[in-house]
């Protein structure tokens, strides 16, 4: 499994977000996303998961949810296999931060 560490600046100092697998195949493979490490004590968190091509267009997997994973297919689009997955996580007041890695998404040829 490989696991992706990034600093998260307005909660805990260390954060790990990861996915698993880190590629496979569109509308087949489930991969798992997920944050650990991440408080605040302005309780409860929520965490929102979104995936872009690259481009400004953002599709969201799951909104505002307090389960800190998820496990979803992913489309693939054959102009760009990187996926970039984003979480958003939000406080109870509203505060939020951000943090994304990428995954490989393979199309079928045709």
């Amino acid at each position: 499994m490989e696991v992706t560490t990034l600093i998260f600046q307005w909660a805990t100092p260390r954060w790990f977000y990861y996915r698993q697998p880190s590629s496979g195949d569109s509308l087949n493979t489930s991969f798992t996303i997920t944050v650990t490490g991440w408080t605040d004590s302005h309780t409860p968190l929520t965490y929102t998961f979104i995936y872009s091509y690259g481009d400004d267009t953002q599709y969201t997997l799951a909104p505002d949810q307090p389960q800190s994973s998820i496990t979803s297919i992913l489309p693939g689009k054959a102009s760009s296999p990187e996926v970039t997955l984003t979480v958003i996580v939000s406080d109870s007041y509203g505060s939020q931060s951000k943090a994304t890695t990428t995954a490989t998404v393979n199309t079928p040829n045709l």
